[in-house]
């Protein structure tokens, strides 16, 4: 066999090797093209410790101007939309479980779940980014379509927000609509310790996935009451069926 082939080969090895035995941190440029009027810029930070077999994922602010936190109508009615509790997903793939964060408006909440199935379907279509040949793959996930373009030179389960499953690292993803939007901008060893999170969250009470969207449901109905009740008596209200807001918005017992 030639030298430089060896050599490349052996070069190649070391480097996957490298990445198999560290804690690998991912980071997503994050757009969410929602209602709210906000300004602020968003990143996503996905650790993934060295067995491939736990990550965490959470949504930073990385530089805001933003209005957000508060709903205020005619400048009198001051209501919090949500908590200072960090927001993440963590996943356990040993015990096929999911721990997500989450608030409604006010209130923080621990939901635990079995790891979602996305279902891909895996397309022969594909793209460049530099020399990189990304795959593409759709899934519909509880009421949106997401798109997914993710690279089987880097074999990883793990992505932003609950997305999993796919054969290799997701690049981009959005939904179809385009209101949620990641695109990967580094990977690189990380020094993340999994052993030093700071909740043991076994230890803590956590609700179901479903719990969680009936919370949500009556929450929303109490806030929009909240407003209601603010307005005078003489405003005509047209009574509409609340609509879902959020990544989620019909569950798979709904389907």
């Amino acid at each position: 066999m030639n030298k430089t082939i060896i050599i490349i080969i052996f070069a190649l090895l070391n480097y996957f090797q490298s990445f198999s035995q560290e804690n690998l941190y991912i980071e997503y440029e994050v757009v969410f093209n929602t209602d709210r009027p906000t300004k602020t810029k968003r990143a996503g930070q996905l650790y993934i410790n060295s067995s491939k077999n736990k990550s965490i994922y959470r949504t930073v602010i990385v530089d805001t101007t933003k209005i957000g936190k508060k709903a205020v109508i005619d400048n009198k009615i001051e209501l919090t939309l949500s908590s200072t509790v960090e927001e993440f997903n963590l996943f356990n793939f040993n015990e096929n479980k999911l721990i997500t964060r989450e608030d409604i408006f006010n209130d923080s909440f621990l939901i635990s779940e079995d790891i979602p199935n996305f279902n891909w379907t895996l397309l022969e279509e594909t793209k460049k980014i530099d020399s990189l040949v990304l795959n593409k793959a759709t899934s519909y996930f509880r009421g949106r379509k997401y798109i997914a373009w993710y690279s089987l030179e880097k074999p990883i389960k793990s992505g932003p927000w609950k997305f999993n499953g796919l054969p290799g690292l997701i690049y981009e993803v959005y939904d179809e609509t385009n209101r949620y939007n990641w695109y990967l901008k580094k990977i690189e060893n990380s020094n993340f310790d999994f052993k030093e999170l700071s909740i043991d969250y076994s230890k803590e009470n956590t609700i179901s996935i479903q719990k969680f969207a009936e919370l949500r449901n009556s929450k929303s109905k109490e806030f929009t009451n909240q407003l209601m009740s603010k307005l005078p008596r003489t405003t005509e209200v047209k009574s509409e069926p609340i609509k879902r807001t959020g990544f989620e918005i019909k569950y798979e017992w709904e389907e």
